[in-house]
């Protein structure tokens, strides 16, 4: 999709190019061109997410999301739900076992 999206900004460019022109140029152009523009527009859109405030957002965000999912995986263990059975050949159609995890218990002084 991106590959015809920079093929039709690239030929729209002109705008005294006539319909049969229009039609020529997208089917004539290589792929191999088509591509080389693909790669330098984003080349030119990782400018912006190298920048060092778009790079700590990033990471804080990551941060979070790792947290949350961490989080949220913990939670599910410890109100069990129904996983999956593997073996050694792989997972097991329609079968499911329930696991649940609780958790250690308050020490005892």
């Amino acid at each position: 999709m991106a590959l015809v999206k920079t093929q039709l900004d690239f030929t729209s460019k002109d705008p005294e190019v006539s319909v049969d022109q229009f039609k020529s140029s997208l089917l004539h152009t290589p792929v191999k061109e088509v591509q080389q523009r693909l790669l330098l527009a984003l080349q030119a859109g990782d400018d912006l997410l190298s920048k060092a405030p778009v790079r700590t957002l990033r990471e804080r965000v990551h941060k979070e999301v790792y947290e949350f999912v961490q989080d949220q995986r913990v939670n599910v263990l410890l109100a069990g739900s129904f996983f999956a059975n593997y073996t050694l050949k792989g997972k097991v159609r329609g079968q499911y076992r329930f696991y649940k995890v609780t958790p250690p218990p308050p020490p005892f002084f």
